[in-house]
């Protein structure tokens, strides 16, 4: 999850920059923002940052009109075809045809050849051919090893059920055969944090403390400080100190446009336990399809595994009838072809251990994001130690939250120990009175 804010929610694209600059090159006199704003029909936050980027790439001139505005008169040099570009241009070019390549290799090969040739899998498992009755068997007889080798099948076949039997779909094979290989891009609103922080500020008359930051990102006091600073440049921000010694950050800048995360989702709480982080998907492939691609990849990488040093043995020998130029060539070429299929295995496994990895980091935030909700949801914001943690996961829970919420550590009147955030509690009494005041 990205946690930083970096970037305002209304941020310039590549195409809005090329917008903003075709307007300002057919006004050689130069323009103000309003100009801009009311020619592009761009957002203020999407001029701004537009001229900023140009300013960066091009020679710029300041002037004042008769109002006191500021007038941005730019000096559009042809960009020269440097050594970088150039080479930046062939590696992109050289980068999508090999992944083209790969693409109909894949498709036109790998799978047509191979996925369900019966005498292809008889072959390639006939090394192992013996070992397959003692598989069987130890599946029906040991849970554990059922278990296990089940597990195994999951990580290489896992994907929703088809619609309807033994489902493949022909016309997306590139993109069924890719995406088992090399995964899928995670797709994720970059700005939804900053969104929701800002939705907050403008739902809550534009005040908010540290305390309320906590809430919606599950940072620590002193990430929250360092955030809300940011917050305070970007946006142009400024802070009192109530009579408590509570900071209260006031946005006066920020308005009902910015509610933007709000109005998409006005039925969800903006709170971080609401707003989990989602745990990520290998691919969108039916079961089926990935069982498909895992039993092709497979049968190329058996191959590699123990023909390629029997036909170099072949091949090595003198009285081999096939040891001619055309058999070398013959040879050689599928040589390297199965070896560049059984490439394909380890980037699977290598790829897909590491999303599963990842998950497992998003999962035990997910789990201290919701243990954060107890302490919200407790009387007077107190937290009684269960003493009988089952592991000492839940432990650590406890030791973050104490260190990173600032709670001070107590005993009530039965003994019993508690966790006490006085600083969560004060910062929210207080900026809800603060609030409330017209």
């Amino acid at each position: 999850m990205n946690t930083q804010l970096s970037a305002k929610p209304l941020q310039a694209t590549k195409q809005d920059i090329q917008t903003v600059q075709q307007v300002l090159q057919k006004q050689k006199q130069g323009l103000t923002p309003a100009d801009l704003i009311v020619k592009t029909g761009l957002s203020v936050y999407q001029v701004n940052d537009a001229l900023a980027e140009l300013i960066r790439k091009h020679p710029c001139r300041l002037d004042v009109n008769e109002k006191g505005e500021l007038i941005y008169e730019f000096d559009f040099l042809p960009e020269k075809n440097t050594f970088a570009k150039w080479a930046g241009k062939a590696w992109q070019s050289t980068k999508k045809g090999v992944i083209n390549f790969i693409k109909w290799r894949i498709s036109n090969d790998l799978y047509k050849n191979y996925s369900g040739g019966v005498i292809n899998w008889i072959i390639a498992l006939a090394p192992i051919s013996p070992l397959i009755p003692f598989y069987y068997l130890f599946r029906s007889l040991i849970p554990s090893f059922k278990a296990k080798t089940d597990q195994i099948i999951q990580f290489f076949c896992e994907g929703e059920k088809p619609p309807y039997y033994n489902a493949f779909r022909k016309e997306e094979v590139k993109k069924i055969a890719f995406s088992f290989i090399f995964g899928e891009k995670e797709s994720k609103d970059e700005l939804d944090l900053e969104k929701r922080i800002l939705s907050y500020i403008d739902l809550y008359q534009r005040k908010i403390t540290t305390a309320d930051l906590v809430m919606l990102t599950g940072w620590s006091f002193d990430k929250a400080e360092q955030e809300a600073t940011k917050l305070m440049v970007q946006y142009h921000g400024n802070v009192y100190v109530t009579e408590e010694g509570v900071i209260i950050y006031h946005f006066p800048e920020i308005d009902s446009q910015n509610k933007v995360w709000y109005n998409t989702k006005p039925n969800i709480s903006p709170y971080i336990w609401d707003n989990l982080i989602p745990l990520r998907k290998w691919n969108s492939n039916y079961a089926s399809e990935n069982t498909t691609m895992a039993k092709a990849i497979t049968i190329q990488f058996l191959y590699a595994l123990f023909f390629l040093p029997l036909w170099f043995f072949l091949l090595r020998n003198a009285n081999f009838m096939f040891s001619t130029m055309f058999s070398l060539l013959y040879y050689g070429f599928w040589i390297t072809v199965s070896l560049a299929y059984s490439s394909f295995l380890p980037t699977f496994v290598i790829g897909k251990t590491k999303m599963l990895k990842e998950n497992k980091k998003r999962q035990q935030e997910n789990e201290y994001f919701a243990f954060l909700q107890k302490i919200f949801s407790s009387d007077e914001l107190l937290l009684i130690l269960d003493e009988n943690l089952p592991d000492k996961e839940k432990e650590k829970l406890y030791d973050r939250a104490l260190r990173e919420w600032q709670a001070e550590i107590k005993h009530d009147e039965q003994g019993n120990i508690v966790y006490h955030f006085e600083r969560l509690a004060k910062e929210l009494e207080v900026v809800k009175r603060e609030r409330n005041q017209k």
